[in-house]
């Protein structure tokens, strides 16, 4: 024998076989979508993925199923319609408007006169002037002052200057200022301005 093994007998003998199974591979580490199966009796090392039966690597979890679009439009529609709603609710509880009254006794002088009362938050304002037994009520200058401050027309002075006693209550309205008032020679003019 020259050391060779003795040759083979039968059909194909000293071929090498036309397949064979590859070696089987054994990972040094497990990477992504790798899962290995656990230890027979031990426990899984914390961060390594357990697989299935024989080490057949599990499919990973479906993903989550999110909000449906739809739904998502619906909130989205309730939501801007509370928030414009609650807006509207609360800028047209605000009153925005200036506020003439109290700008115009501060410019004349009268903010703390007793005769010069503003009053429904700032929306009107009453005036009492002078009269033969009422001395302590605005002058003419002082009730001058306030009405030309809220550009009171030349037709509300004509007016009040022709207004007698009979006449009883007058009215004139001037860019959104409604005035009233009437006279008498004992209590003078009472004027009452309202701001629409």
């Amino acid at each position: 024998m020259d050391g060779h093994p003795p040759p083979e007998e039968g059909p194909g003998a000293g071929r090498p076989p036309r397949w064979a199974p590859p070696p089987p591979v054994t990972p040094s580490a497990p990477g992504p979508g790798w899962s290995v199966p656990p230890p027979p009796g031990g426990p899984v090392p914390p961060g390594v993925p357990v697989g299935g039966p024989g080490g057949v690597p599990t499919p990973p979890p479906p993903p989550a199923k999110g909000v449906p679009p739809l739904l998502t439009l619906v909130i989205g529609l309730l939501s801007g319609l509370l928030l414009g709603v609650g807006a509207t609710l609360l800028f047209t509880s605000l009153d925005l408007r200036p506020r003439p009254f109290e700008a115009a006794l501060d410019t004349c002088g009268l903010t703390d006169h007793p005769d010069a009362q503003v009053g429904d938050e700032g929306r009107s304002l009453f005036l009492q002037h002078q009269g033969a037994t009422d001395v302590t009520g605005l002058t003419d200058d002082e009730l001058d002052c306030v009405l030309t401050e809220l550009d009171a027309p030349d037709s509300l002075f004509v007016e009040m200057g022709q207004t007698r006693a009979l006449d009883g209550r007058q009215r004139l309205e001037w860019d959104g200022i409604e005035a009233t008032w009437s006279y008498h020679p004992d209590d003078g003019l009472d004027t009452q301005l309202v701001a629409h």
